[in-house]
């Protein structure tokens, strides 16, 4: 959840000084973006420039993605 809203604010804020704020619109069509890490990885790396790969280790950067996995499993099968 926290991923979306984390890229739609540093991609709106390189939008803010047009005058216009497009938030609302890049969280709701990136929502479906964000469901794995690999996913997650690419599109901040296209806006920050920052590899999560680079910054974790494999070990970390495997925890995080089984997490990623687990927190969907969790969100999508008990309603």
């Amino acid at each position: 959840m926290l991923m979306p809203e984390a890229y739609s604010l540093i991609y709106d804020h390189h939008h803010v000084v047009l005058g216009k704020s497009v938030f609302e619109d890049i969280c709701s069509r990136k929502r479906n973006e964000f469901l794995n890490l690999g996913s997650v990885s690419r599109w901040l790396r296209k806006i920050t420039f920052w590899d999560i790969r680079r910054e974790l280790t494999s070990t970390e950067y495997k925890f995080l993605s089984q997490m990623f996995s687990a927190r969907h499993i969790i969100i999508h099968n008990c309603n």
